[in-house]
């Protein structure tokens, strides 16, 4: 007991004195400032100490450079891959808003057509299947007999000139129907150019020019000039036809007469684009 309480006693004896040391040389140093014992002291410790600090602070510089490196290197890493993250959704926004474009074009066509021909009964729909010229003279359409859809009506699709026939409805489904394009070979169109007398023939896809019409039975004495509109003729002709009177086909690019023969080569470019056909409009003609 003796000795544990002869070691306390020194224990706070000790404390004591750093105290009243710690104290002491604060009073002298606030006096004297710089320039006493104090003051003294100070300044031989910093050059003592002050070799030893460049030292330690030479062999630390490389690793505190490397750690900054190494942290600069990863956070930059990290912005990369963030900015590349950026740069994915930003892509994917750009084409989700060019195809929402592209559809509001569609739809505002589709309608604008409707509005200037109010005299068909009518039904919208998108293409689903669209026209390969190697593979068939078809396209598919998301809507059918559920939607109005019959066999052998008629098929239009809007375009820069106001609109052209497709074809006509080929097989139906409930929700699908076939369209047959006025490119398959094996059909023809009695149709008519407008503004010239007599200028009446049948509408045939073009051998050997993809995508181009022709024009044939015109005889070499009607006149028929490039730029001419073509359209149908109805079922009120001297060519009976599918299709109702009016609608639009394409434009003449060349009406040449042939010699030896009583009718003329005539080349009909039509105005719709096969190969991009989005959204089209079936006429309730055959119900």
């Amino acid at each position: 007991m003796l000795l544990s309480k002869n070691r306390v006693i020194r224990r706070r004896a000790v404390v004591g004195l750093l105290v009243a040391a710690s104290l002491t040389l604060l009073t002298m140093s606030y006096r004297e400032g710089s320039t006493g014992v104090v003051g003294s002291m100070q300044r031989g410790v910093v050059e003592l100490t002050a070799p030893f600090a460049s030292v330690a602070h030479r062999v630390t510089r490389p690793f505190v450079d490397g750690w900054h490196w190494t942290t600069g290197l990863v956070n930059a890493r990290n912005q990369t891959a963030e900015l590349k993250t950026l740069r994915t959704k930003l892509g994917l926004a750009t084409a989700r808003n060019t195809q929402l474009a592209a559809q509001l074009a569609t739809a505002q066509a589709l309608a604008k057509w409707g509005e200037q021909n109010p005299s068909f009964t009518r039904v919208s729909g998108s293409v689903i299947v669209q026209y390969h010229p190697l593979l068939s003279s078809t396209v598919m359409i998301g809507i059918g007999s559920d939607q109005g859809v019959a066999k052998n009506d008629a098929v239009v699709a809007p375009s820069s000139d106001g609109g052209g026939l497709v074809g006509r409805v080929s097989e139906v489904t409930g929700s699908t129907a076939t369209v047959q394009l006025l490119l398959d070979p094996t059909t023809g169109v009695t149709a008519q150019v407008l503004g010239e007398q007599g200028a009446l023939g049948t509408i045939v896809a073009a051998t050997g020019t993809p995508g181009e019409l022709n024009m044939l039975q015109v005889p070499n004495a009607v006149r028929v000039r490039k730029n001419d509109t073509v359209v149908t003729t109805g079922s009120g002709g001297r060519l009976n036809s599918l299709y109702p009177d009016g609608l639009a086909i394409g434009r003449v690019s060349q009406a040449t007469p042939v010699d030896g023969s009583p009718n003329m080569q005539i080349q009909v470019t039509p105005f719709v684009d096969f190969t991009n056909l989005d959204g089209v409009i079936v006429l309730e003609t055959h119900h």
